[in-house]
């Protein structure tokens, strides 16, 4: 019998696609910073501030999206 709600053909699919998007989350979470250093030291004039706190927001949702991703336990 199938569970109701979800065929078993689009349960794998969309499991994998959430394990990348997790994935990718999480790596990304980890490389945004390296994006501060350069936008603070170049001053914070208006467009500098927008895109270091859209990096902020960014980093904030990649982080919430990849935290219970493990690279060791695939």
């Amino acid at each position: 019998m199938h569970r109701r709600g979800r065929s078993p053909s689009l349960a794998r699919p969309a499991h994998s696609l959430l394990g990348g998007v997790k994935r990718i989350a999480f790596w990304l979470a980890i490389a945004l910073p390296a994006g501060y250093a350069p936008l603070l030291a170049s001053g914070l004039d208006g467009r500098t501030s927008a895109l270091l706190g859209a990096l902020v927001v960014c980093n904030l949702v990649c982080l919430l999206v990849g935290h219970d991703y493990s690279p060791w336990f695939e």
